[in-house]
């Protein structure tokens, strides 16, 4: 008989709690209505320095292939 007054003991204690909180939850304020959010407009990408790009590859070919095209310095006899 003890476990079930316990039992409503505790029934009735979560009803008070979830009675006293709910109206407390209620009054909180409203958040505001979401607006519509758009993504960015992306924007014209700068042009790239065609010169430069040039150049730059020209250098590193050239770095690349100038060792290939040099005589070695060994002779017929090493």
């Amino acid at each position: 008989m003890k476990s079930v007054r316990m039992n409503l003991a505790r029934i009735f204690l979560a009803a008070a709690v979830a009675g006293v909180a709910s109206p407390l939850a209620l009054a909180q304020p409203q958040a505001p209505a979401p607006t519509t959010v758009n993504p960015p407009t992306p924007s014209k990408p700068d042009d790239p320095p065609a010169i430069l790009s040039l150049l730059a590859t020209v250098v590193i070919i050239g770095a690349v292939c100038a060792p290939a095209l040099l005589n070695p310095k060994r002779g017929h006899q090493d």
